[in-house]
């Protein structure tokens, strides 16, 4: 069942005699998309655009965006095998000396894709040591550790730390209070005593030797 939607009967008169040419045909629309309310004027895109076409739009201008970024940020890493959609090279690294057998093909630097992760991998020590000498602004910091950094050391032990604000103020900290002068002159002898009470302790309970932190050294 179709309906047709026309203006008034005046309306239609007006139309007709303004037009030299025959009258305006008259639009129809598919039942499913009349509203409640009576609608004057009809137009298509408004009310019969299927909303699954929108959807579908939407997922391939989202997937087509990842896939220019990826390629994008390919471009600019260092070779490395070529990987499958989306896993990258999960499936393909061996699992015995990955490194190794890699870096025969590519040399000593290269990228992995694994997942949505991207690394490189050096296995050349004077690209290695290059790097540290003069980019270790950049690539000094260590890799993320949720466990000794959040659980462990809660964020605020130096050895656990990246290279971030608070690295910065804690070994500025450090060099001023423990350097070379100062610990000569304050902390030698925290060191002796500490030297002296792991020694009695070894002579007095030497089965407990092992529980005695090497840190307090």
């Amino acid at each position: 069942m179709e309906v047709i939607l026309t203006k008034d009967a005046e309306v239609q008169k007006v139309i007709a005699g303004v037009s030299a040419a025959k009258p305006l045909p008259q639009l129809r629309m598919p039942t499913e998309c009349v509203a409640k309310n009576k609608i004057d004027v009809f137009f298509p895109s408004a009310y019969c655009f299927p909303v699954g076409s929108v959807t579908t739009c939407a997922l391939l201008l989202v997937v087509l965006r990842a896939t220019f970024d990826s390629w994008r940020l390919q471009r600019k890493l260092p070779p490395g095998p070529p990987g499958a959609p989306s896993i990258g090279n999960i499936l393909q690294s061996p699992k015995v000396r990955a490194h190794l057998k890699v870096a025969k093909t590519y040399e000593g630097l290269y990228s992995l894709h694994i997942c949505p992760a991207t690394a490189a991998v050096i296995t050349d020590r004077a690209l290695v040591k290059e790097l540290f000498d003069k980019w270790s602004a950049l690539y000094s910091s260590r890799p993320a550790s949720h466990v000794g950094q959040s659980i462990i050391s809660r964020g605020d032990h130096l050895i656990a730390m990246d290279n971030s604000d608070n690295w910065h103020l804690f070994r500025k900290t450090i060099n001023q209070h423990f350097s070379a002068s100062m610990c000569e002159k304050t902390h030698v002898h925290l060191l002796e005593a500490e030297h002296t009470q792991m020694m009695r302790d070894f002579l007095l309970h030497p089965e407990k030797h092992t529980k005695r932190k090497i840190i307090a050294l």
